[in-house]
């Protein structure tokens, strides 16, 4: 399925129940790095684009998903990125419950994702608001990356 997407960054193809963001990150010494953001409720008031959801993903309710997607062509160790197609699947990656390093709130897990694709460095953190994702969850996760678009 090929998606359309009018800008040369990373994104998220829209869907209904979805709100997404794309910014550049403001750090200069990250000047080619993108982030883009999906969330299957709104973002915080405080997560004004240009900066990471730092209020909305602690505060995630049960049912709740941020997928943060982060671009660069350039990484400090390529070999930790496997080459990989779009679609990306929470397959891909592996997932951390309780006790990892930089947990937003007791109750948000985590999904890393790293992928080299379409010739750039992708890193995708999908948080969920519950230590055990039901299923529904993971189904909608997973349909949400399948329409991560990353620029050639």
């Amino acid at each position: 399925m090929a998606l359309a997407f009018a800008q040369d960054t990373i994104g998220f193809a829209t869907a209904p129940g979805w709100v997404t963001t794309t910014v550049a990150l403001p750090d200069p010494l990250q000047a080619n790095d993108q982030v883009a953001w999906a969330s299957n409720v709104g973002f915080a008031a405080g997560d004004a684009p240009g900066r990471w959801p730092q209020q909305t993903v602690p505060g995630l309710p049960p049912h709740g998903i941020v997928i943060v997607a982060s671009l660069a062509d350039v990484v400090d160790d390529p070999s930790s990125y496997p080459d990989r197609t779009l679609p990306l699947s929470l397959s891909d990656g592996y997932f951390l419950a309780r006790g990892y390093e930089g947990q937003p709130a007791a109750n948000v897990s985590l999904q890393l994702i790293y992928a080299h694709v379409n010739g750039k460095y992708v890193l995708i953190q999908v948080f969920f608001g519950d230590l055990e994702p039901s299923a529904d969850m993971l189904v909608a996760a997973d349909a949400q990356l399948g329409r991560l678009i990353v620029p050639a």
